[in-house]
């Protein structure tokens, strides 16, 4: 037995120097070198590096400590032996600073050579920039990995990964580099791929589950042309460059059809250029899919089996409204009911409905197409916005009478949508007479199954939410490969339902004070989203780390 027993990481991973020295690869004077010319370099060299500098070490029997550190197969690499295709399947430059090679395409997943696993950063760095659904990683010893590389792409030192696209004199090259961007963006789920001129370069970034990740750094000699790439696929003018474009479009992204709304904003450095995503192939959600109690469910069921009546998803801007509305449509209405959906966009085709395009731009406005859709006697009016003082009047009237209107509001929550409606010129009357459901609601990240834990919560978040009862399954986001380092993968909603009863109608009619609806709501029986929100985490399927990021506090409590 050591007379040093082996210390670990965090997660209780042993630490790469007890390996080496269980390993028998140095000793206890060489691990003390080692670590005093780390700390020399402030620390921010891995000790691998450091040992293998040193010649405490050879590369292959550093690879053998990582091995046996990060519980990953050893691999031997011949040049002659590896799949270009696979090896090509990440840019020269990233291969080179990772340290790292793909040798075989296994399916969908590339089985890849690193000298050093490092942090998960650099995996998910790997996965995205090669395009792979996923990783089988390997340690190899570092000289067997450059002569791969050299032998794959030439002894010839490499330019730049992407050159500046003005001296390449040639659009393949600004087209290939745009396809990769929108291809990182589609294999990582993400909704969204900005691009941003800064002063040390074009910064490229994804929002995915709602959160914005950087993806990479270009050199800002070749922004314009990737700009004017982005502006020509949705058909901008490319001319025009001091005032905000927007336009749309549907591309082929590895034969996965995709919709594009690009969106340009001119600033001091460029102009930024905003590219949201969405698989045209998405089929509609279902009701599950909201994340409602079988109550819930129930209450929004009884409500559009009814002939008339409003129901709002309110929210802000990504928390999901659409989503909420199609789910509605495809899982809680008769199909033997006629249907118009006024939209812009129109993101899913919903199967029965008579579905119209809102365009502004040649005044077709949404007030515009309510009345003209009103004329065509449908059962059913989805209204993809309610927030304007033209269209709110005739979708209330229409909801007191005739038909059933499904709507979305950018809202606060329930109280603030209802009261938000009188202040659009809506009598409050009218409004507590045709409003049936308020859904008010936030997304939050779901735990990612592959490395979510158990978790004791804080005493002292637990009562900064507001929670008395500790007992739960509550679970902490670590972050792995599966969710590119995050611990979340996927989003779930968070509804505060809102049924508009007798007390909810009075307060309104008599106070027409937000205040006053929400007390009246919580005396009806109305939990609000955090109080939804925290029994979700209870249940494990979301964290109380995401709740405070995403959830908005109680007014009650937030004096």
């Amino acid at each position: 037995m050591s007379a040093h027993p082996a210390r670990t990481d965090p997660v209780g991973r042993p630490r790469l120097g007890d390996v080496l020295l269980r390993l028998g690869l140095i000793d206890h004077q060489h691990l003390a070198a080692a670590l005093e010319a780390r700390l020399a370099t402030g620390g921010s060299t891995r000790l691998g590096r450091v040992v293998l500098d040193l010649g405490l070490v050879t590369d292959t029997e550093l690879a053998r400590a990582l091995a046996v550190l990060h519980v990953l197969p050893l691999v031997e690499l011949d040049p002659g032996s590896v799949d270009p295709d696979a090896a090509r399947a990440l840019p020269r430059e990233v291969a080179e600073r990772l340290v790292a090679v793909g040798f075989a395409w296994r399916g969908n997943r590339l089985a890849v050579a690193v000298a050093d696993p490092g942090d998960s950063g650099d995996l998910v760095e790997l996965r995205t920039r090669s395009g792979a659904e996923g990783l089988e990683v390997h340690i190899a010893p570092e000289a067997q990995i450059l002569a791969t590389l050299d032998a794959v792409w030439g002894a010839a030192a490499p330019g730049p990964a992407v050159r500046p696209v003005e001296a390449a004199q040639d659009d393949a090259e600004t087209v290939l580099l745009v396809d990769r961007l929108l291809i990182d963006a589609v294999h990582a789920r993400a909704t969204e791929l900005t691009v941003d001129p800064q002063r040390d370069g074009l910064h490229v970034r994804i929002r995915v589950d709602g959160v914005l990740r950087h993806l990479m750094t270009l050199p800002l000699t070749g922004a314009g042309a990737i700009v004017d790439w982005l502006k020509a696929i949705a058909d901008l003018d490319l001319d025009e460059t001091r005032m905000p474009q927007q336009g749309r479009a549907v591309a082929l992204v590895q034969g996965d059809s995709v919709a594009l709304h690009v969106a340009t904003l001119p600033t001091v450095l460029g102009e930024r250029v905003l590219v949201r995503l969405r698989p045209t192939s998405r089929s509609l959600p279902s009701l599950d899919s909201l994340g409602l109690s079988g109550s819930q469910q129930q209450v929004l069921l009884d409500t559009v089996g009814r002939r008339h009546g409003l129901v709002l998803a309110v929210g802000p801007v990504g928390s999901g409204r659409t989503h909420t509305l199609h789910a509605v449509l495809a899982g809680g209405i008769d199909p033997e009911r006629s249907i118009v959906t006024l939209e812009d966009p129109v993101e899913a085709e919903i199967p029965g409905a008579l579905q119209v395009p809102v365009d502004p731009t040649i005044g077709l406005t949404y007030a515009h197409a309510l009345e003209a859709a009103l004329r065509q006697r449908p059962d059913v009016v989805l209204v993809g916005d309610l927030g304007d003082r033209d269209t709110a009047p005739i979708a209330v009237r229409a909801a007191a009478t005739d038909q059933l209107v499904l709507t979305s509001m950018l809202a606060v929550d329930a109280s603030d949508a209802l009261t938000r409606l009188v202040r659009l010129g809506v009598p409050a009357s009218q409004v507590a007479a045709a409003v049936g459901l308020v859904l008010s609601q936030r997304l939050v990240r779901t735990p990612c199954p592959d490395c979510a834990v158990p978790h004791e919560p804080d005493p002292y978040l637990l009562a900064s939410l507001w929670v008395t009862d500790p007992r739960g399954t509550w679970v902490e986001a670590h972050g792995c490969l599966a969710c590119s380092g995050t611990g979340y993968r996927g989003r779930i909603a968070v509804v505060e339902l809102l049924e508009i009863g007798p007390e909810v109608r009075q307060a309104l009619v008599e106070t027409d004070d937000e205040g006053a609806v929400r007390r009246a709501a919580r005396a009806a029986g109305t939990r609000s989203m955090r109080e939804q929100a925290v029994e979700l985490a209870r249940r494990g399927g979301t964290t109380l780390d995401e709740i405070v990021r995403a959830v908005p506090d109680d007014p009650d409590h937030s004096s």
